[in-house]
């Protein structure tokens, strides 16, 4: 309930403040169908279908908004300039929507009343003077409005009452807050009753808008290949600057309890030596169980130490601790497969000790100087997700069975290439992300350039992804968010060229280049993650809306048919045929390993299976977090954490750098505005862009991380660019305090970003600005 409430709180006061503008400068003509039909899906059935749970009342009381809606239009064609104006103004109000989100009969008895008395109001007013323009009122409306969703975000989210306004220990705030604009909407509408009729028309003032501010067009020449290569080259630097560990312990030894040659060890220190536990290097797979004993030579029996310890991660440093003066250790497998690849004993002290019979697991003992000692940090182990996805990589290359099979294979194929390349160490699986992080900077360069060119605008979007912290962040973790990242903004990218070359009428050979190479997009995004199905459905949004809109042009249809019919041949093979073989050759590896079905099968099989996973995945996290929390950045993910000695703390957490965060979020607003009172075009593209990467999060209730906005966030750096091109003043200066500031925030929190060793108090008292935000 909290984010449908949140949602339309956000939808109505953007509405309110552009409605405001156009209408001080005379702008306002009307809605026209295909502007009316979007605003009653965003308003009404997009909360709908983000509840939760929904029942037969919350879809009685959309029909009867509907019956309502038509009331309203039907009663203000007769009183004011346009019945499309009413009919906005009444769907987005928030009344409505929480008449349907809560699905009550006394909320929509409520909602029908006081439509019908502002009706009444409106027709005794409009029956003396015609209701050319609401602009008279739309002060009182708001606070009304804004009145109305606060009073019913405090009882039916918050779930207060109004007998809790009488209590003596607190009040709610929102519920008196509410009441008290609905208040004082109500005595400001009086004066504006009184004073009706008196003034004349108050639909504006007749100003010119301005025109977007640019500099004239540039080419693209030397100067931006000098851009992209010193950009790419410093970021590159700061990727790949301790990404991980070029060497870890390979050799192993398969361990399981069912087999008589490998059901245990017997570690022979030689002497009894006051142990303070183990460090064991884990192969392939992780959560596995062992019990480790030591052997009393006196009474000629093994006492357990540890029972049931779990290793949870593979391929890295798994402690076991236990303080103990022993000769014999003695460690017993779980029926599963375990492979070790290396084991430390650690002394009181934590020096290592050497056993005297390292000849009997000659794979365990022969790589022990790969063990980093206590300050074994990410830089020698997999974290956060590394675990599925850098795992799984190393399983394709070798056949082995699969582990993580809850997203398309290709992106673990791509982080198998570093692993081949490098072997299977941090930097291995590291690689292949590394190289895809660094190779998005040349490409929101070309984005941010091909929509403005200019040269300070592209060096500017360059920059913002550079110097962002989440892009830095999961351009060093062997995910596969970077990689299906990179395949959406090339989406966006060609589906903009597709856009700017059929709005200019360029050769239709140009355009179907475009519309193939986004296609090609679309495939390796959707076989990636299915993310790419959500940056497809925006992508289909945007298709059609500039097709309509560049075919509205042409005199008749029989004039547009050929052009169509090209397009829809182009377009059937871009984006459907192309993506599901892609996606399907994407499970090779799956046909390899398990023989028993061909690889449609396994596409199809574990398609199913992937969609019931992630519906069903519901488990609370401590680093969760909702979309609207993201927009805020909220609540960071913390992928690892290490402590050393000096009290410094080694931390690799997931956010954006909070300066991009907010500015932004106001870019996005700021551009709607362009879009609608300027018709930007860029604007337009953009603003769609950034929805349709949001829009699909709020429809899911599972279990989803801060992570899950970075597509958003990238379409926000375009915003921003789109911004600063687009204000009154120069554009450069704009351009450079922004590109600076960037700069700041982003180097004071590198060492979050990048794991680096740092005093606890310099995360405490500078980073950790935020309650929710926690790095240590």
């Amino acid at each position: 309930m909290t984010s449908v409430f949140i949602y339309t709180i956000i939808s109505c006061a953007l509405f309110w403040c552009i409605y405001s503008y156009r209408d001080r400068h005379n702008m306002i003509k009307g809605y026209s169908p295909a502007e009316l039909v979007p605003f009653y899906v965003l308003m009404r059935l997009v909360p709908l279908f983000m509840m939760q749970e929904r029942g037969t009342s919350n879809y009685v009381a959309c029909i009867l908004d509907a019956v309502v809606l038509a009331a309203v239009c039907f009663a203000a064609s007769g009183m004011t300039r346009s019945k499309s104006i009413a009919a906005a103004l009444y769907i987005f109000s928030p009344l409505p929507v929480i008449c349907i989100a809560v699905g009550g009969t006394k909320m929509i008895i409520a909602n029908i009343a006081v439509t019908a008395a502002a009706l009444v109001v409106t027709g005794i007013m409009s029956s003396k003077y015609p209701l050319s323009s609401p602009s008279s009122f739309m002060r009182s409306y708001v606070t009304i409005c804004t009145g109305i969703h606060f009073g019913g975000y405090s009882l039916f989210a918050q779930r207060h009452s109004f007998s809790e306004l009488y209590n003596k220990h607190y009040f709610p705030t929102f519920l008196v807050a509410g009441l008290l604009l609905i208040t004082a909407g109500l005595v400001m509408l009086f004066p504006a009753i009184r004073n009706y009729g008196k003034q004349g028309s108050t639909s504006g003032n007749g100003e010119d808008v301005p025109a977007i501010s640019s500099e004239a067009p540039e080419k693209f020449g030397k100067k931006n290949f000098i851009h992209i290569i010193i950009l790419t080259a410093l970021y590159a630097a700061v990727v790949f600057f301790q990404l991980g560990s070029h060497t870890s312990p390979e050799t192993s030894r398969k361990f399981n309890s069912n087999d008589p040659d490998n059901s245990e060890i017997i570690i022979d220190l030689g002497e009894y030596k006051n142990v303070s536990g183990l460090q064991i290097f884990l192969g392939p797979e992780s959560l596995r169980k062992i019990s480790v004993s030591a052997y009393d030579e006196v009474e000629r029996e093994w006492k357990v130490i540890k029972e049931g310890e779990e290793l949870k991660t593979a391929f890295a440093w798994n402690r076991v601790d236990f303080s103990w003066s022993v000769r014999y250790i003695g460690i017993v497998f779980s029926h599963e497969d375990t492979h070790f690849n290396e084991v430390i004993v650690l002394g009181s002290d934590d020096s290592v000790i050497t056993p005297v019979n390292t000849s009997a697991y000659p794979e365990l003992f022969d790589e022990q100087d790969e063990f980093p000692g206590t300050e074994a940090s990410y830089y020698y182990r997999m974290m956060f997700d590394e675990i599925y996805h850098g795992r799984t990589g190393y399983e394709f290359i070798h056949n082995l069975p699969i582990y993580e099979n809850t997203h398309p294979p290709l992106g673990k194929t791509l982080i198998g290439l570093g692993i081949r390349a490098f072997g299977m160490n941090p930097f291995g699986w590291r690689f292949t992300v590394a190289v895809f992080g660094t190779l998005m900077v040349p490409l929101m360069y070309l984005f941010a350039w091909k929509i403005s060119h200019r040269s300070g605008s592209a060096l500017t979007g360059g920059v913002l992804l550079a110097t962002e912290s989440m892009h830095l962040t999961l351009s060093r973790i062997a995910t596969i968010d970077i990689i299906v990242a990179q395949f959406i903004v090339m989406m966006f990218f060609f589906m903009y060229c597709f856009v700017d070359e059929m709005l200019r009428g360029g050769k239709l050979s140009k355009q179907i280049l475009w519309i193939f190479l986004c296609g090609v997009s679309t495939a390796l995004a959707i076989a990636t993650k299915w993310t790419g199905l959500y940056a497809a459905a925006g992508i289909a949004v945007i298709f059609f809306t500039f097709l309509i809109k560049h075919c509205a042009e042409k005199k008749t249809l029989k004039e547009s048919m050929p052009y169509l019919l090209k397009l829809f041949v182009v377009c059937v093979i871009s984006f459907i045929v192309i993506p599901s073989v892609t996606y399907v050759l994407s499970y090779i590896e799956f046909a390899q390993v398990y023989t028993d079905k061909d690889i449609i099968h396994h596409a199809i099989e574990n398609s199913k299976s992937m969609y019931s996973y992630h519906s069903n995945v519901t488990d609370s996290h401590p680093y969760q977090s909702e979309w609207y929390e993201w927009i805020t950045d909220k609540k960071p993910l913390l992928d690892a954490i290490n402590s050393f000695d000096g009290d410094r703390v080694s931390s690799v957490a997931t956010f954006m750098n909070p300066f991009i965060a907010f500015a932004g979020l106001a870019a996005f607003f700021h551009n709607v505005f362009l879009w609608r009172t300027r018709k930007s075009m860029a604007a337009q593209y953009l603003s769609i862009s950034y929805i349709a990467m949001l829009m699909p999060w709020l429809f899911i209730h599972r279990t989803v991380f801060i992570y899950q906005y970075f597509g958003c966030l990238l379409i926000m750096i375009l915003l921003i660019c789109n911004s600063l091109r687009s204000m009154k003043g120069s554009a450069r200066k704009r351009e450079i305090i922004t590109m600076a500031v960037s700069a700041a925030v982003f180097f004071m929190f590198l060492p979050e970003s990048t794991g680096i060793a740092v005093p606890r108090t310099y995360i405490k008292h500078v980073l950790e600005l935020v309650p929710t935000w926690i790095f240590e």
